[in-house]
């Protein structure tokens, strides 16, 4: 039993620690000061809008607010197996392309900035009043999941599924007494360590980036 818990242990924190994304600072938050390229709008806002200019921190790039998001949780049958399925699924609506000005209603809105050009792409929560504002929103970017990365975590997962099995086969040899079964054991879970040793540091080195994007907002006078 006490095995069992050690590698359990062992287990999760291999893939607290190997999996996810690895943060990076975001990009410098832009300058608190009014677009000079926005087109500006002749008419006011209808009637319970509130006027906001838009602009990602000089950039060119396409702006959606994401009206509706869902998480999910299942399971799946395959061949006699039962896993667990997360799912997730969003709704959102185009706004405009940055520099732009947008009319939106009170409240708040989540809003994505995605480059025109590259792969940056990140969001901003802006909560909009009764006064006209501007939101600047240097983008960040989250990286793909690489093949290396991938390989890594299958290796982890692997090695640690034969240090538990070899755990578990040198455990019963001692039991019982089995010279034999203990060799074993010692010999697949040597074999798990050995893996794991290499496919921590590998998945760790090889996540991910994430960097969030940094905004600012200035309030407009009437």
């Amino acid at each position: 039993m006490r095995c069992r818990s050690l590698l359990g242990i062992g287990f999760c924190t291999v893939f607290l620690g190997g999996c996810g994304f690895s943060e990076v600072a975001p990009p410098q938050a832009p300058a608190k000061e009014i677009p000079k390229d926005v087109e500006p709008r002749t008419t006011p806002p209808e009637p319970g809008l509130t006027r906001v200019v838009l602009d990602a921190n000089g950039d060119k790039a396409t702006v959606v607010e994401v009206v509706d998001a869902t998480e999910s949780v299942g399971t799946a049958s395959v061949g006699g197996s039962t896993a667990t399925v997360h799912g997730y699924a969003e709704t959102t609506k185009p706004i405009c392309v940055a520099p732009c000005v947008a009319d939106l209603k009170p409240g708040m809105h989540v809003l994505r900035f995605k480059a025109d050009g590259d792969d940056r792409m990140s969001e901003a929560n802006v909560q909009v009043g009764d006064r006209p504002k501007v939101v600047r929103h240097a983008m960040g970017r989250t990286e793909g999941t690489s093949f290396g990365y991938v390989s890594a975590n299958v290796l982890v997962y692997l090695a640690a599924t034969a240090a538990f099995t070899g755990g578990l086969i040198f455990a019963g040899g001692a039991a019982t007494d089995s010279e034999k079964s203990m060799t074993t054991g010692m010999v697949i879970g040597g074999a798990g360590l050995a893996g794991l040793a290499i496919g921590i540091p590998l998945a760790i080195l090889t996540r991910p980036a994430h960097q969030p994007g940094a905004t600012t907002e200035m309030a407009i006078n009437k």
